[in-house]
């Protein structure tokens, strides 16, 4: 679980691999480039939306930024990933 900010809003992102169990949104955001809100143990971003988003896209197999493994018949595979996520006010 990691947290992100935009200054009006907090996002709480979880992003599972099914087939390890492995939590892996830390390297899938690159949180060591960003700057820690130490006082919500959060890191900034430009918005917090846009990333729930993003992940959502790669889950789905629709992230124009992935090239994901496809099968004989040219379908995207599962990328084994749970998403879990929310967003509150601040």
């Amino acid at each position: 679980m990691t947290k992100f900010t935009d200054g009006k809003q907090i996002a709480t992102i979880t992003m599972t691999d099914n087939n390890t169990g492995c939590d892996y949104e830390n390297e899938f955001f690159e949180v060591g480039g960003l700057k820690l809100n130490e006082e919500l143990n959060a890191y900034e971003v430009e918005d917090v939306t846009y990333l729930t988003d993003y992940a959502q896209s790669y889950v789905d197999g629709t992230n124009p930024d992935v090239d994901y493994t496809e099968d004989e018949n040219g379908n995207v595979m599962d990328t084994h990933t749970t998403l879990t996520y929310t967003i509150e006010s601040l």
